[in-house]
């Protein structure tokens, strides 16, 4: 989940490249127009790389394809050089420009067979420089004010040109580490009127302190850059520093359906923020903000949640959790794919509702392609248009597929997406964000780090198969204990680009076991009578928890294991404690059968780490802590945490998965829930970052957490998890495939809590 999704075209020159822009104009001639190049540029030798858009305008065509791109009268190249198409009015297609650094003048050509036809000329000319560089230095150096990397400051009075050969006296000194750049988020969905209340968490989990910016969005508005409204406000951060987070909520999210969020570096925090406001309602002046963000001033990294409460349709409160929404193609193409396991139109009570951000640079044309349930062929098509960037689109399932429908979708579209899927019903919000199938699409293998095994939980886990192969799998759910050991299992097959509900509508009460978790597996399997073997297919799962005495519920995503394999570290961007009636409880599973795992919860305040709760995870078990019960976290407290890794005893390989459920007293579905965010480039963590407060009580691993959210579980004993006895209890009743909602079903959502 820490892919960036290329939101924005950059200008790059060569190393040693001297250029300027004399001119920019965003016409061509032709139907075919190249966007947000310039007339001239200056140029010096190197190699010039250009970005910009090629756009259809219609005029005597409805539609371009088969698009032939070059460059005539200067050596240079185009990438793409061909583009499918087809492109309708106002479609526009990132292109790449490559020309020699040398005077002359080029012309970019664009046409298809059918007579649509586009060019723009570009002059370079020499560089003329405005002053002569010295090569002799100043006999009397100027003191920097860079401040020093070095973790120990040096203190000499006056500055020298020769460093010091001494090694410094600090014991075990800390590298300067390599600040790893952060990349945008996706809010698809904000609610802030009507009852409702949203709030953002935005965790700085770079090695450096970061701002951030946050541009909104208002309602759809049907229409394409640069007709379209662009953003309707912008939202600037203090500094925040590592670990920390920044939490946005109340009337300034008033209007706003959608936000994406920029992390920004603090020296151009300040002057981004003033571009930033003059960019509100100019979709132009938005994309050419982008592009000087993206090449002057990328902030560092970060990690996203979102938290909604309000009254469903029927007046009662219900609440819901998901994370921000976030890629990284490191080679993007013309198509991005997603998969929706579980949608719904009037199904048991219940429907589904996708929307579906423009998180591109051009205006977005999307499929999404709706496969009922044990049906393995596309029952109906949907298209979309003229979403604009930053904008979100809400949509159910379509009325011809007819009440009482569960299944599939597929989702296709000409630019990348932020994707949110809502499900109402019964009382209850449940909410889970959709990955782009390039981050999923080779996992066989998914955990759900956390369930709840007592006779008042239900669990529903929807898995998809991602094949775009045509070719079934076999799927089969392992339902666990807190110590690993299996209590049910289901199996099915599913047919390609289809989904199946794994459902246990209640487990039998378990000695000393309340909490669980379960392993989804796409497995080979020997068809009979040939004996052919039919490999598994990768998958995707999301997951439900349901008790229909208490009226909540959750869900979350399952994590994949190539996610999570070799992670040392999982950011939990809100963690509270009796935060207005809500706190947090967080479940820590280790996938891994080999090796036991030594971990250190860090928990943040606004201003920095707050305290350390360490903890031991046996093989196969999960860990269960509540804020509540740890003396070291105040009264009242928003926050931050990162689980990480320090020790590890055994083989095999890594494998951490984290869940954190927030619960609040009161009527309604007031439970919510996320799953952690793992950090890909590792954990800031080290001497520097030293606990301002000592933990009063060590949480243990143990899985006898009780059953109601206002329990206390014993949290004073030295952290184990060895069980001294193995539970033998099976389900009341037998699991199916086909759930059948309880009378009442409860939600719950874990969202993200920041601090203020």
């Amino acid at each position: 989940m820490t892919k960036n999704k290329v939101l924005a075209v950059t200008v790059v020159v060569a190393l040693g490249l001297l250029w300027a822009w004399t001119a920019m104009v965003t016409a061509s001639i032709g139907e075919l127009e190249f966007v947000g190049f310039p007339s001239e540029i200056t140029v010096t030798g190197e190699e010039v790389r250009l970005e910009g858009w090629l756009r259809f305008n219609e005029k005597e065509h409805t539609q371009s394809t088969n698009i032939r791109l070059w460059v005539s009268g200067h050596e240079g190249r185009i990438e793409p050089n061909f583009i499918a198409g087809p492109l309708y009015d106002g479609d526009m297609v990132p292109i790449t420009v490559y020309l020699k650094g040398v005077l002359g003048v080029a012309t970019l050509n664009a046409d298809d067979p059918r007579c649509p036809v586009g060019s723009w000329t570009i002059k370079l000319v020499e560089a003329t420089p405005t002053s002569t560089p010295t090569s002799t230095p100043t006999s009397t150096p100027t003191p920097t004010s860079t401040p020093t990397s070095t973790s120990t400051p040096t203190h000499t009075p006056t500055p020298t040109a020769t460093p010091t050969d001494t090694p410094t006296a600090t014991p075990t000194p800390t590298p300067t580490p390599t600040p790893k750049l952060g990349v945008p988020f996706q809010v698809p969905i904000i609610q802030a009127e009507q009852g409702w209340e949203t709030l953002i968490q935005v965790q700085n989990v770079g090695f450096l302190p970061t701002g951030a910016i946050m541009f909104l969005w208002g309602e759809f508005s049907d229409m394409c850059p640069f007709n379209d409204p662009g953003p309707i406000a912008r939202l600037c951060s203090a500094s925040i520093p590592p670990g920390s987070a920044w939490t946005v909520r109340g009337d300034v999210l008033a209007g706003a359906m959608a936000a994406i969020v920029y992390p920004v570096s603090l020296d151009q925090s300040v002057t981004k923020c003033e571009e930033a406001q003059a960019a509100v309602g100019d979709s132009s002046a938005w994309l050419t903000w982008i592009r000087q963000w993206e090449a002057e001033a990328r902030g560092g990294a970060l990690a996203v949640t979102i938290h909604r409460v309000g009254p469903d349709d029927g007046g009662t409160t219900v609440s819901s959790a998901y994370t921000g929404i976030s890629e990284e193609l490191d080679e993007p193409g013309l198509t991005f794919v997603y998969s929706a396991p579980l949608n719904k139109r009037a199904y048991d009570g219940s429907d589904t509702e996708l929307i579906i951000q423009n998180s591109g640079v051009i205006c977005a044309s999307v499929w999404v392609d709706y496969q009922g349930q044990g049906i393995c062929r596309t029952e109906r098509s949907q298209h979309i248009e003229h979403i604009a960037p930053g904008e979100a689109y809400r949509t159910g399932v379509p009325d011809n597929l007819g009440d009482g429908w569960r299944g599939s979708a597929s989702i296709r579209a000409n630019v990348p997406l932020g994707i949110v899927v809502d499900e109402w019903g019964h009382g209850m919000l449940f909410t889970h964000q959709l990955p782009l199938l390039e981050e999923v699409g080779s996992s066989l293998v998914s955990f759900a780090p956390l369930i709840y095994l007592s006779q008042d939980w239900s669990i529903a886990i929807q898995v998809q198969n991602l094949t775009q192969t045509g070719q079934p799998t076999f799927v089969t759910v392992s339902f666990l204990d807190g110590n690993g050991v299996s209590v049910h299992s289901l199996s099915d097959w599913i047919c390609a680009k289809g989904s199946e509900t794994f459902y246990v509508p209640t487990f039998d009460a378990l000695p000393g076991q309340f909490i669980g978790a379960a392993v989804i597996a796409s497995q080979s399997h020997i068809l009979p009578p040939t004996k052919d073997e039919i490999p598994g297919a990768p998958i995707y799962a999301m997951v439900k928890l349901l008790s229909s005495r208490t009226g909540q519920g959750m869900s979350y995503n399952a994590i994949p294991q190539d996610q999570v394999e070799g992670i040392e570290a999982i950011a939990l961007p809100r963690l509270v404690r009796n935060d207005q009636g809500w706190s947090s409880e967080i479940a820590f599973r280790n996938n891994s059968a080999q090796n036991r795992l030594h971990v250190a919860l860090d928990i943040y305040g606004g201003y920095g780490l707050l305290t350390t709760v360490p903890l031991t995870i046996e093989p196969s078990h999960v860990s269960y802590v509540r804020l509540a019960d740890l003396g070291s976290v105040p009264d009242a407290f928003m926050g931050s945490g990162v689980m990480w890794v320090t020790d590890v005893e055994g083989s095999g390989p890594l494998l951490p998965a984290v869940v954190v459920v927030e619960r609040a007293s009161g009527s309604g579905d007031l439970a919510k829930g996320y799953e952690g965010i793992p950090l890909t480039d590792g954990y800031p963590r080290g001497d520097d970052h030293e606990p301002t407060v000592t933990p009063t009580a060590t949480p243990t691993t143990t899985n006898t957490p009780t059953p109601t959210p206002t329990a206390t579980p014993d949290l004073t004993g030295t952290p184990t998890s060895t069980p001294t006895s193995t539970p033998t209890s099976t389900p009341t009743s037998t699991p199916t495939t086909t759930p059948e909602h309880p009378p009442t079903l409860m939600q719950i959502y874990l969202p993200l809590i920041t601090t203020s």
